[in-house]
């Protein structure tokens, strides 16, 4: 199944066949980017993986970190979310 993330002026929107999410910028806590995977980190149940593979340009990627510049305060970081664990 195919998701679409778009971002524009209100949020983040996250669409599935099934189902339509809307995060507001209010509740996106950061944007982090390694190896040139972005995680976006929210206040919500939603935290979102974006794989290097799914950027296919230096130039979206900058205009991505631009538009999360305009919407929230301290982005991006260039290292794993201290609150990210791995449990296996």
């Amino acid at each position: 199944t195919e998701t679409l993330i778009k971002f524009n002026n209100i949020g983040i929107i996250i669409e599935t066949p099934m189902n339509k999410k809307i995060i507001k910028w209010k509740y996106i806590i950061n944007l982090y980017i390694i190896d040139n995977n972005v995680i976006i980190k929210s206040f919500s149940d939603y935290n979102i993986f974006i794989p290097s593979s799914a950027i296919d340009s230096k130039e979206k990627l900058e205009k991505l970190i631009g538009l999360f510049k305009e919407n929230i305060v301290e982005c991006p970081k260039y290292k794993y979310p201290k609150s990210m664990h791995l449990i296996l």
